[in-house]
């Protein structure tokens, strides 16, 4: 079956394909959590483009980013949607719907815009981090930045075994199909309602079981809790450079928020 690869353009060249993997995270990873913390709307945007430019330069198609960008931007829609009407202040539209009624207030949607914007900023960082970087070396290099090996082991198997877990409830859905089962208009109705917690049950023994065998299968091979590369990587003072760079970028946005730097009508800082 065919799943999304992180890593699937990972071997192609460029000035972030071949920064250290280490310096990359904490340079990425800095940015991301400067993004967060900016106020304003113009430097969120600058951000973006920032990552739009960098991931033009490391030719990662633009149909991939956009793909990666519809698994993560609904999870924030929900909160994007709801600000402008949770949100109080002064109301630029409402609604009657009989029931209630509904409205939107401008401190709502600037609410939901900037959400929006970093939502956006932190994304496009990661998904730069991802898409120049091998899955194993990012593993390697977050083992490397001493970070618990406990999560770096979740993260991996989860990377893993996440796609076993959707084939296998693939393989249970078209045999439920093939046994007459169709999912109607009527999800509410009793016989519907059963099937699924019953294939839901299934998907979590099966799960369960797997997960035993997979621990089983890797303590007979010696696994000790600690994961082996054969990767070796070396920083070298473009690898800093390019690190500097880009906590420069995230340092400057930052000074511009905080009113340390003035951009004049000229376009000049000082």
């Amino acid at each position: 079956m065919k799943h999304i690869h992180m890593d699937e353009f990972a071997k192609l060249e460029s000035p972030l394909h071949a920064m250290d993997p280490r310096v990359k995270v904490l340079a990425i990873i800095l940015f991301v959590f400067i993004s967060v913390t900016l106020t304003r709307p113009s430097l969120l945007t600058a951000a973006i483009i920032f990552w739009v430019i960098a991931l033009l330069v490391s030719r990662i198609p633009v149909g991939y980013v956009l793909r990666r960008l519809t698994w993560v931007i609904p999870f924030a829609g929900v909160l994007i949607l709801l600000f402008p009407f949770i949100t109080p202040g002064d109301t630029v539209w409402a609604a009657d719907l009989g029931i209630i009624r509904v409205a939107a207030t401008a401190q709502g949607i600037e609410r939901a815009l900037m959400l929006l914007l970093r939502v956006l900023a932190s994304v496009l960082a990661i998904i730069t981090l991802m898409s120049t970087t091998r899955f194993k070396n990012l593993m390697k290099a977050l083992s490397d930045l001493k970070v618990p090996a406990v999560i770096v082991q979740m993260l991996e198997f989860t990377i893993r075994y996440i796609f076993v877990t959707i084939d296998e409830l693939k393989r249970m859905s078209r045999a439920r199909k093939a046994r007459g089962f169709v999912l109607g208009r009527n999800l509410w109705h009793s016989h519907t309602m059963r099937t699924l917690a019953q294939m839901v049950g299934v998907m979590f023994i099966r799960a369960y079981e797997r997960g035993d065998r997979v621990y089983v299968a890797m303590i007979s091979r010696g696994f000790t809790g600690q994961a082996h590369s054969l990767s070796d990587f070396r920083v070298c003072l473009k690898d800093y450079l390019l690190a500097g760079f880009i906590g420069l970028v995230g340092a400057g946005l930052l000074a511009l928020d905080r009113g340390l730097l003035v951009l004049d009508k000229g376009g000049l800082l000082y």
